[in-house]
């Protein structure tokens, strides 16, 4: 699969919106989003995670161009204020805390009997 649709979806997201607000907006070095581009590299998942809700679109949509249902709660959840703060936050933290963090929100989120059912409980799986 080419790794160059992400950065196709992505421009499309970005609606006339120029990668200098991309870089602003997630807290990417725009030297980094520019590497990534030429290289026609898809981001760590984490980055592109952040890329897409600043963008208001999924992973997936980026990924593959497809636009899954997304559940109100999480529309709601993505386009908040608070949301893009914690984000934010995170992209402060070194790589080893950001691990925990998401393990630990994967562990929450899976009691909570968020995933599909194979994944309960099994944190590595929703992860990796």
């Amino acid at each position: 699969m080419s790794k160059i649709p992400f950065w196709a979806h992505a421009k499309g997201a970005l609606k006339g919106r120029t990668l200098n607000w991309l870089a602003n907006e997630t807290g990417i070095p725009i030297n980094t989003i520019h590497g990534w581009i030429t290289k026609g590299v898809i981001p760590p998942s984490d980055r592109g995670v952040i890329i897409a809700s600043a963008l208001n679109v999924t992973v997936e949509y980026l990924v593959t161009g497809r636009n899954p249902e997304p559940d109100e709660c999480v529309i709601k959840m993505k386009n908040s204020p608070a949301t893009r703060r914690i984000v934010k936050a995170l992209l402060k933290l070194p790589e080893k805390d950001v691990e925990k963090v998401w393990l630990g929100l994967v562990g929450i989120l899976s009691a909570l009997g968020y995933g599909r059912e194979e994944e309960k409980g099994d944190a590595d799986s929703m992860v990796g």
